[in-house]
């Protein structure tokens, strides 16, 4: 095998849901079983998964004492820009901790070592967020695992075996959820049959009517939204919601998250109101390419005169 081949990722087949059925998977299985999302980029699995936080219950978080505990441990540990408000009630869910494995090296799961004052000698103070997650029903979403370094794939095999680290024990209703960027595209590293054992694996794949229900309530623009409905053309995104097939190197592409994103901007600049304005050319095309942003902007000058009539 060249070095090359072992970069290229090759995936066993797994079950490919929508996202409403990921979502009622995820609250079904157990706290033993950990989960595992693959699916390519911008195709919503964060969104996903802080759905499944939500959705998921536990009796821990009936007793108000237990909740202000919680809270009091996450603030803790956070900083002033991620703050928890102290109203958390068992109607919420459970809290979501979510670490993006790519970034991390072995050292920040393992903490920095400190000396035993009983028996002299060192042990290591794993970082903050593996007490939280063992101290309270969690969901822990593992992000990029296939991305992550080989120190830092093997701590979290042993998550997925022994839902511990490093003589921490998970919370018995802490439930793990990883995810993993697939397809031919992306340079990661194929996953073992040991680690493809531990979990149940499923495929990612909205559809677009998902993604259209779900823009809706997340108030992106009812022009992106009619723009989508009337042009795609596939079930799950093959036309104008995403691009399917062979990517040129350095061209921009649209995705479900930039949609979202073209909304946003248009939306703060205040362009709606000015679909003749060159602006509103540039944002588009600059978040979903040439071919698609020419055709949003062309189609929002008719969208904005049917509006106003």
């Amino acid at each position: 095998m060249t070095a090359a081949a072992t970069t290229t990722a090759t995936f066993a087949q797994s079950v490919s849901l929508g996202a409403d059925s990921l979502v009622r998977l995820a609250c079904a299985l157990s706290s033993e079983t950990p989960l595992c999302i693959q699916g390519e980029t911008a195709q919503g699995k964060s969104e996903i998964v802080s759905q499944i936080a939500a959705l998921r219950r536990s009796d821990f978080y009936k007793s108000t004492e237990n909740c202000r505990a919680m809270v009091a441990a996450w603030n803790s540990l956070s900083d002033d820009t991620d703050k928890m408000d102290a109203s958390w009630s068992f109607d919420r869910g459970v809290p979501l901790v979510m670490r993006r494995l790519s970034q991390l090296t072995e050292g920040d799961l393992l903490g920095v070592p400190s000396t035993n004052a009983i028996t002299g000698g060192t042990r290591f103070t794993c970082t903050d967020w593996l007490h939280f997650v063992a101290r309270f029903p969690s969901l822990l979403f593992l992000d990029e695992r296939n991305r992550a370094l080989e120190a830092v794939k093997q701590s979290i095999f042993e998550m997925q075996d022994s839902r511990a680290f490093h003589g921490i024990r998970f919370h018995a209703e802490t439930f793990l959820v990883m995810a993993e960027n697939v397809g031919d595209q992306y340079n990661v590293q194929a996953l073992d049959p040991a680690e493809m054992a531990r979990a149940a694996v499923v495929t990612c794949r909205p559809t677009v009517l998902e993604w259209l229900t779900w823009a809706e309530r997340s108030h992106v623009h009812a022009a992106v939204i009619s723009f989508i409905r009337k042009n795609e053309t596939g079930a799950y995104g093959e036309g104008i919601l995403e691009f399917r097939g062979t990517r040129e190197p350095n061209k921009r592409y649209p995705d479900r998250r930039a949609w979202v994103k073209v909304s946003k901007e248009l939306t703060r600049n205040k362009l709606w109101d000015a679909p003749t304005d060159g602006l509103l050319y540039h944002i588009a095309c600059s978040l979903v390419g040439v071919e698609a942003g020419g055709k949003f902007a062309a189609f929002c000058k008719d969208f904005t005169r049917e509006i106003t009539a």
